[in-house]
């Protein structure tokens, strides 16, 4: 078997890929990286592995989970599957990113923190990160040997 390829995913890479239960969002992530999320979470033989930070379920829950049923709903329908995947992982914060988070510059100096983290995720896994964010892009553009990024 061969191993897959890893990528990390953001907020809105994961907003994008559940369009039914995000319902008033707008799809900004291509159909290509829609296709890793789904397959990493649902296929049982994956050519991709998907690192979720887990900063970016505090943003969900900070933006969208705001009563019991559509939290159970999210915990039911997108984080239990992640959970249960061997493909999909739930990516502490640990010193290596809090380091990397602490030395980032440029594009993403004056960036949000989770997505700081999510971009110091990829560059200790030394894999793309699946985003629309236009500071992450920017940053990738300005530093390739340290970040690539798929839309």
């Amino acid at each position: 078997m061969t191993t897959p390829t890893v990528y990390v995913a953001d907020t809105n890479a994961l907003i994008s890929a559940f369009p039914d239960f995000f319902i008033n969002d707008t799809n900004q992530i291509s159909e290509g990286g829609i296709s890793i999320i789904r397959s990493a979470i649902f296929d049982y033989s994956s050519p991709y592995r998907v690192s979720f930070p887990c900063v970016i379920f505090i943003e969900l829950r900070r933006l969208f989970l705001h009563d019991a049923e559509i939290t159970s709903k999210f915990f039911f329908e997108i984080f239990t599957p992640i959970l249960n995947s061997d493909f999909a992982e739930i990516r502490e914060i640990d010193k290596e990113i809090l380091i990397n988070t602490l030395k980032l510059d440029g594009a993403l100096e004056k960036h949000e923190l989770h997505d700081k983290i999510v971009v110091s995720s990829a560059i200790a896994l030394n894999c793309p990160v699946i985003t629309s964010d236009t500071a992450m892009h920017q940053f990738a553009l300005d530093n390739p040997t340290k970040l690539s990024v798929i839309k």
